[in-house]
């Protein structure tokens, strides 16, 4: 399921590219190991949000012989200490579980003990997917070429430049959720235009899309403009709330 950027597009499912990413997005929302590949690479990883020690267990069976490290983004390698202008990788010892590992991606007393280096160009892509997943920014990765998994499960493949050129255009890129007519304090009838970008969709921890901006105009002057709201949602998917006071 690797893409190909030359590979035509479809009217049903649209660029390679973006379906191999979408379909990589809904694998890490589900929690599930994905691949990507790179030169050189042949990245298997796993999500660190809803790791738990069996999860942990059955990866680092999948991996062995290789060790799979931590993959962190660079705001997270220097508060654990690291001099970091890039995504980091961290090797984990050999003793390790999910508590230990959960403590260096999210606890702010947590402190690096063993080596640390930049993280290779698969490693960088996989937390750019990451974050278009919305989940917890890191992730385990080992790398697998000249290694057959021995899975019975078939595992999403996409490679890294695919991501790159995603991550880019996927945020850049609107889409029209929804629109309605919807009457103001003032009196005056105004139609919302509600957008999520092309990354945007059906999460499994939250109850539908997750909204991009809203675009407000008179009813019956469509192009003028009345105001446009952009936004970001933060914090936990039950505090996810956003506003927007307009007067006409």
């Amino acid at each position: 399921m690797s893409a190909a950027r030359s590979l035509p597009s479809s009217a049903l499912f649209g660029s390679p590219e973006y379906t191999s990413a979408s379909r990589v997005l809904g694998e890490l929302q589900a929690r599930r190991p994905v691949q990507i590949n790179a030169p050189g690479e042949r990245l298997f990883l796993l999500p660190v949000e809803g790791l738990n020690d069996q999860r942990l267990a059955e990866f680092l069976s999948f991996c062995h012989p290789a060790m799979p490290d931590l993959i962190i983004t660079q705001q997270r390698a220097v508060v654990l200490g690291l001099e970091a202008t890039t995504p980091m990788a961290i090797r984990l010892p050999q003793e390790t579980n999910a508590g230990k590992i959960f403590n260096l991606v999210a606890e702010r007393t947590s402190r690096v003990n063993g080596e640390a280096r930049a993280a290779s160009p698969a490693s960088v892509a996989a937390i750019k997917l990451v974050k278009l997943s919305r989940g917890l920014p890191a992730v385990l990765a080992a790398n697998m070429i000249g290694r057959d998994f021995g899975l019975d499960h078939s595992v999403v493949v996409i490679d890294a430049e695919a991501i790159d050129r995603f991550s880019v255009d996927a945020v850049n890129s609107l889409a029209i959720a929804s629109e309605a007519l919807v009457p103001l304090a003032s009196g005056v009838s105004a139609r919302f235009v509600v957008f999520r970008d092309a990354a945007g969709g059906f999460d499994e921890r939250r109850d539908g899309v997750e909204f991009r901006g809203v675009q407000v105009c008179r009813e019956r002057q469509p192009r003028h403009l009345v105001a446009r709201c952009h936004y970001r949602a933060q914090g936990h998917a039950s505090d996810r709330h956003a506003s927007l006071s307009i007067k006409v």
